[in-house]
Order: C-alpha cells, then sequence, then structure tokens
C-alpha cells in the first residue's frame, strides 16, 4: 500500500506583517526538509510551485512506499519524524503548513 503526503502552504512576500518571509529562505528550508528526511529515512520528495494566483502556493510531496524508504516507515513513523524535522528547520514565523495525507487505491483491471 502507498501514502502520500502533500503538504501546502502560501508564500506571500508581500505581507506587510510577516515582513521577515523570504522566499529564498522558505525555499532552502524545505529543500533542507526534503533531504534530510531523504538522509535520514529514504524517504523522497519533491516540492512543487503554483503561481496562478495572487499569492503562489507551494507544495512538498512524499511517497511512502516499501520499496523507496529504506526503513519502511509507516505514516505514523513517517509524521513523527516529519514533524519532528520541521520544529528544526521551519521557524515559527514562516508560513502555517497544511497537511494532507492520502491511500492509494489500487485500480482492478477488468
Amino acid at each position: 500500500m502507498s501514502t502520500e503526503f502533500y503538504i501546502w502552504y502560501r508564500v506571500d512576500s508581500t505581507d506587510r506583517e510577516r515582513s521577515l518571509i523570504d522566499p529564498v529562505a522558505i525555499e532552502t528550508a524545505a529543500r533542507k526538509l526534503i533531504h534530510e528526511l531523504h538522509f535520514l529515512n529514504g524517504v523522497s520528495g519533491r516540492l512543487l510551485k503554483r503561481e496562478d494566483e495572487d499569492i503562489p502556493t507551494w507544495m512538498e510531496h512524499y511517497a511512502l512506499q516499501a520499496q523507496t524508504s529504506s526503513k519502511n516507515l509507516s505514516p505514523s513513523e513517517f509524521e513523527a519524524v516529519f514533524g519532528d524535522l520541521v520544529m528544526r528547520f521551519w521557524p515559527s514565523h514562516f508560513p502555517k503548513r497544511y497537511t494532507e495525507r492520502f491511500e492509494l487505491i489500487e485500480l482492478k483491471q477488468s
């Protein structure tokens, strides 16, 4: 079974109340998260960006499958490890992160 995580957030570089938000710093932090997760647990991630709105939406994508994770993390183990990494690499003044978790539905051939 495959579990996929989609973590998205809005990167508003014009937000006057949060003037410390720098898109380059956010990208650097996201890349550190992705790199560290792969280094520690063999889980690969991707960073995506959509700019078709006033405020760009960024998304990290992680797919847990037995063959992609050297430690075969369960979804709950992934969430715990990932939560620890977010605490280390994602400062509190950065955008709020939203996590969506999906299970793959195997399609049966008829």
